[in-house]
């Protein structure tokens, strides 16, 4: 099946996915929508200020391959512009922690607040500088240390374990040993410490000398604090609430949120006011709204995935009225559409050439009359 996908369709790989991939190569979306988050973006890196911002659309309009995206390339390549800019400095970097996926309350070994500390620990495990600084923090504990300890009003028990540990797999063992399920029941219970632990973390990786310039925290599916006991909710609210207030420079933490509500002020069924108050970004992902848009987007995917050297029109494996026949059955030109829909809707075309494995060329590509004969539903 490789053979014909890259022998006959010229692609080195299937462009259109259906879950987000984890390291998106390229934007193929609303290049309205990438400039706007640029810009949001860019102005977070220049800024000292902590930052709550909210990425929310409807379902399949791109939200978490936004967030993968802005986790890898995006932001490094943010970065490197701002720095030619003389915006940035040289030696600034950015760090990202792992993307937190929330999850409905229920079983205790998928709270919100477990996956807080689960991220923590592994973004310092998976990020060589990131483990380099707090090493070195913790072996110095030079006078910013000091400091950040009594600005943050550490709890004792906080403060004797960072006293104790000396290196950062340490440090986040035992917390792991008092404060991951199994120690308490109680979430509320646990909330100050894990925020002690969270601040102090971003803190030490902001270190003004050898630290990170910002640091990012993107969590996806918000929108199941719906779902979430009452108590459960508030306590997530609070946490985010307290990193702000808490976390005052160099950090940043986007909430995407999957919402069919047509307003900002809707955003209000899962984050209470004294979140929201907080937020500073707003960013709507909209459905491709146009035919020419649709159109656009398969053509920058099958034009990113195609073999290098191929020599072929923009559109093959198919013909350009044939992916335009696509989209309109899919939606476009009639309604928004979502990315997502026209992926899988190119998903069934590529897969009915590859089972029949129809004769195709760079002189023959597909037109829409032969696709609809071997076409499933």
């Amino acid at each position: 099946m490789a053979d014909y996908l890259h022998e006959k369709l010229l692609l080195r790989n299937d462009p259109f996915k259906i879950g987000a991939p984890e390291k998106p190569e390229i934007w193929a979306s609303s290049e309205e929508t990438k400039e706007m988050l640029e810009k949001t973006i860019g102005n977070i890196l220049v800024s000292d200020s902590s930052v709550l911002g909210i990425l929310w659309g409807e379902l399949g309009t791109g939200k978490t391959y936004a967030a993968n995206y802005f986790l890898h390339k995006g932001t490094e390549d943010l970065v490197s512009d701002l720095q030619k800019e003389g915006a940035l400095n040289k030696s600034f970097r950015v760090m990202c922690f792992p993307k937190v996926v929330t999850a409905i309350g229920g079983r205790r070994d998928v709270q919100f607040l477990d996956k807080i500390l689960e991220t923590i620990g592994l973004g310092l495990r998976q990020n060589k500088k990131a483990e380099e600084i707090f090493d070195k923090a913790f072996k110095e504990k030079d006078e910013y240390v000091s400091s950040v300890i009594e600005r943050l009003s550490l709890s004792f028990e906080i403060q004797e374990m960072i006293k104790s540990k000396v290196t950062p797999v340490e440090f986040f063992k035992g917390i792991s040993e008092h404060y991951l399920p199994g120690k308490t029941d109680i979430d509320l219970a646990r909330l100050p410490y894990i925020l002690d632990v969270f601040a102090f973390t971003i803190k030490i990786l902001t270190h003004p000398t050898y630290g990170f310039g910002r640091v990012f925290l993107w969590i996806d599916e918000v929108e199941r604090f719906e779902d979430m006991p009452a108590v459960e909710r508030e306590i997530n609210y609070t946490f985010f609430r307290e990193c702000v207030d808490r976390i005052q420079e160099r950090f940043a933490i986007f909430l995407c949120i999957t919402t069919a509500r047509p307003d900002v002020s809707d955003l209000r069924a899962y984050l209470n006011k004294a979140v929201m108050d907080r937020v500073v970004y707003f960013i709507q992902m909209p459905f491709l709204s146009q035919a020419a848009q649709a159109k656009e987007y398969v053509r920058k995917l099958l034009e990113h995935y195609r073999l290098n050297g191929a020599n072929v029109e923009p559109f093959y494996p198919f013909t350009g009225k044939c992916v335009e026949e696509i989209l309109r059955r899919g939606g476009a030109g009639f309604e928004a559409i979502p990315p997502r829909s026209i992926n899988i809707e190119f998903q069934k075309a590529l897969a009915s050439l590859r089972r029949e494995r129809l004769e195709v060329s760079p002189k023959k590509p597909v037109d829409f009359k032969t696709l609809k004969q071997i076409r499933t539903p």
